[in-house]
């Protein structure tokens, strides 16, 4: 494994994201700061970019997108139980419509994140929406 194998990476592709920009947005940072406020973290680029360089403290992360978060508060807690959820085959049809079609107030955090982090990963694009009524309609 190689030293970038092992830096932290963003496990979503997001629409927005910042991948693409990192180089323009790493030369305007400053040389240091105290906290690094995120307040739409999206897939994480530039969270994941600096954290994997050892440039982070603290770092406050935050999304309007209450799916999203939960993503990053069931890795946070519990990685184990969403790599859990993951492990069926990805690519088949039927399971594709069948996690798309789960109501996620019926899951626990683990499965939530597992559905948006593998809707993210089958859909169209890695493009993660939902409707004004709440389900995911990509």
């Amino acid at each position: 494994m190689t030293a970038s194998a092992n830096r932290p990476r963003p496990v979503l592709k997001w629409a927005g994201g910042k991948g693409r920009l990192l180089p323009e947005l790493q030369a305007r940072l400053p040389d240091s700061f105290a906290t690094y406020h995120e307040p739409f973290i999206g897939g994480g680029a530039l969270f994941f970019t600096l954290a994997g360089q050892g440039h982070l403290g603290r770092a406050r992360l935050s999304d309007a997108n209450p799916s999203l978060i939960d993503v990053y508060l069931a890795l946070r807690d519990d990685v184990d139980a969403v790599i859990a959820h993951l492990r069926e085959p990805a690519y088949a049809r039927e399971r594709y419509y069948r996690v798309r079609a789960l109501d996620p107030a019926t899951l626990t955090l683990p499965e939530r994140a597992a559905r948006i982090i593998y809707l993210n990963k089958t859909c169209y694009n890695g493009l993660y929406r939902e409707n004004r009524r709440g389900p995911f309609n990509v």
